[in-house]
């Protein structure tokens, strides 16, 4: 059984960084003993030193520095800039970097670009029913019918706007980052109840 803590990996996180870090373990195991072979004295096997974790981190300094004097870290996106470390806490660990990736590039994921119309859709929504408790009609009989046209249409666009919860909510990779639908009823006896509308 493989102990996952000693690989600095904990149990929950995926097969494919515990395969990345394992191969790259592999690599530079490979790398340092191919450059530690001794040479061999009068026909005998060559030997290798032994990789402990002082000559593993004095092998991955090496190969660093090397790369520095080659010029590998010349000429970086953002050379010389402070790093953007703000991390999206709504992003599972596995997509952070194809996320990057694609904001990067200027694109974002389906489910993101619908998950900014809904919160506009959203907004629209309770827009409205603001306007009215902030500027109710003087007329009761007025206020009355305003009051009865705009539950009518909250009713319809806030169906609409479920349809597009649920829509968001099959596109979301993670359960962590689906809505909650919109409570039709609840939301109107709120406004219908609302002390604003008493006066």
């Amino acid at each position: 059984m493989l102990n996952c803590k000693a690989f600095f990996i904990e149990p929950g996180e995926s097969l494919r960084k515990l395969t990345c870090l394992l191969l790259g373990i592999k690599l530079l195991y490979s790398r340092f003993t191919r450059a530690q072979v001794a040479e061999p004295e009068n026909n005998d096997r060559p030997t290798r030193k032994k990789l402990d974790a002082i000559n593993l981190e004095s092998a991955v300094d090496q190969q660093i520095r090397e790369a520095m004097e080659r010029g590998d870290f010349d000429n970086l996106r953002g050379a010389g800039k402070p790093l953007d470390l703000a991390r999206d806490p709504n992003v599972p660990q596995d997509w952070e970097l194809a996320f990057n990736l694609l904001k990067n590039a200027g694109f974002a994921p389906d489910w993101i670009e619908t998950l900014g119309q809904v919160r506009a859709d959203r907004e629209k929504l309770y827009a409205p029913l603001r306007h009215f408790l902030e500027n109710p009609p003087k007329q009761p009989a007025e206020r009355e019918r305003q009051r009865a046209a705009l539950v009518e249409q909250f009713r319809a666009q806030a169906t609409a706007l479920n349809r597009a919860i649920d829509t968001y909510n099959l596109k979301a990779p993670s359960p962590q980052v689906h809505l909650r639908r919109i409570r039709i009823d609840f939301e109107v006896e709120t406004f219908l109840n609302d002390p604003k509308q008493k006066s």
